[in-house]
């Protein structure tokens, strides 16, 4: 029996690295994982950043899509994406890192102090400017 670190689909220490970048396939199923592990807590406090997250990674996973050659890697998508009107994914990429990077930022301190310290810590260093 395998355990839920075990049962995701990629964890972010697989996700490929070249000269190139961050593989953008990979990125995406490494993040759709701290959405699984938002559904294990299964608690309304998480509903909000597991919701934004996930809208986020539709709008990454939709450009990777549409133009699979030009988005291989997170840098290339940014490249291409960058000429056109409208700039949805890297946009949302840059929401993606921030929830991710706050949800981090969460559980490590959370080990440290008490947890409604622990949210309002990282709002703090990871949302406000």
């Amino acid at each position: 029996m395998s355990n839920f670190i075990q049962s995701l689909k990629k964890s972010f220490v697989d996700v490929p690295v070249t000269e190139d970048g961050v593989d953008t396939a990979s990125f995406l199923d490494a993040s759709d994982g701290v959405v699984e592990l938002f559904n294990h807590f299964n608690s309304a406090a998480f509903t909000p950043v597991q919701s934004d997250i996930k809208g986020n990674i539709a709008k990454v996973r939709a450009r990777l899509e549409s133009h699979p050659t030009e988005s291989v890697t997170l840098e290339k998508l940014i490249v291409n994406e960058k000429s056109e009107k409208k700039q949805t994914a890297t946009e949302g990429l840059m929401w993606l890192l921030r929830g991710l990077s706050l949800q981090a930022r969460l559980f490590n301190t959370a080990r440290q102090i008490n947890l409604p310290n622990s949210r309002k810590d990282s709002t703090r260093r990871i949302l406000r400017p």
